[in-house]
């Protein structure tokens, strides 16, 4: 087992922002982003937030909620479940391997008189639109991934969820325990493994995704452009691609909005679709929806318009038909 000071705060880093330590190595929540399962985050913006000075710098007010949460959250699971939490937000590092980083909410204790290097387990604190049904099964797999990780960096073995789901405006407080998994634990420490050493370290790039993480951090990393690249066989296979896709999504795009309006003159002046037992399986209701009107803004009151106006600089793909 890890010693107890592999558990508690890293005190060497005490002068370095959190930020900044968190760049100098992978940490629990990098890890579903670089195996390709996060929602948020995917390898190349894992990538780009190690490799550029500018990259991952900004926070938002669901990730600001979600710190404040977690001062009402700890207690919480305390009182549901009767362990201790101590050490909140300490700063961890592998005792073999430095560049493997986790931040944990806490760790579980068995009693408020326990060591840290005794600890049973770590706490991780989410607030999430999830519904405790989500999590009914089992934890979701981006979760998982994290909890794999900060296992593997404290070598403990277990990780509690102390959830509170805020889904449908109703808060559920809810309390999940993870087992560590050794075949699982292997494989993500293996891809991780080999993202540092084969990426990180060396500065060249994941291959691309889809992922919309990608294509921030894509912009991000090239902002401005000038000049041209010669054409070859790759390039234009890509702008080929990009072509046949956008001509197969039009195709798709106008078989949707003929079945659509072919639903539309079925139901003509009912609202609702529904079985035998009366299930709705789909609805055309009114529905109101409130805009500004930019252009009479502007014709009315361009004094207004200008003064709340703002301009943004964005690198645009455009991909020309051949025929162009």
């Amino acid at each position: 087992a890890a010693n107890s000071t592999t558990r508690k705060r890293n005190t060497s880093s005490a002068g370095t922002s959190w930020r900044e330590w968190g760049r100098s190595g992978i940490g629990a929540a990098d890890v579903a982003g670089i195996l390709g399962l996060s929602p948020w985050a995917s390898p190349v913006s894992v990538w780009a937030s190690r490799i550029d000075d500018h990259a991952d710098d900004h926070d938002n007010d669901a990730m600001e909620f979600g710190r404040r949460a977690e001062v009402m959250v700890g207690p919480w699971f305390a009182d549901r479940t009767g362990l201790t939490v101590a050490g909140e937000q300490a700063r961890c590092t592998h005792r073999d391997d430095t560049w493997k980083l986790c931040t944990v909410d806490g760790f579980v204790l068995d009693g408020p008189n326990s060591d840290i290097g005794d600890a049973l387990g770590v706490l991780e604190i989410k607030t999430t639109g999830d519904s405790a049904a989500d999590w009914a099964d089992e934890v979701p797999v981006h979760y998982r991934c994290q909890a794999t990780w900060a296992m593997h960096v404290t070598d403990l073995p277990r990780c509690w969820f102390a959830v509170l789901h805020l889904a449908f405006g109703r808060p559920r407080f809810e309390v999940y325990e993870f087992e560590r998994d050794a075949a699982e634990e292997a494989f993500v420490v293996d891809t991780c493994t080999r993202f540092w050493h084969d990426h990180v370290t060396t500065g060249h790039p994941p291959a691309v995704d889809g992922h919309s993480a990608t294509t921030d951090a894509i912009k991000a990393h090239w902002p401005t452009a000038e000049g041209s690249l010669e054409v070859d066989a790759l390039t234009r296979r890509m702008c080929d691609r990009i072509r046949a896709h956008k001509a197969t999504a039009k195709l798709i795009e106008a078989n949707i909005a003929e079945a659509e309006n072919e639903l539309r003159a079925a139901l003509g002046d009912r609202e609702a679709l529904v079985d035998g037992t009366g299930k709705v399986l789909a609805s055309w209701k009114p529905q109101s929806t409130a805009r500004l009107d930019g252009k009479a803004l502007k014709a009315a009151r361009p004094d207004i318009a200008t003064e709340y106006t703002t301009t943004t600089t964005t690198r645009v793909l455009r991909v020309k038909n051949l025929e162009e």
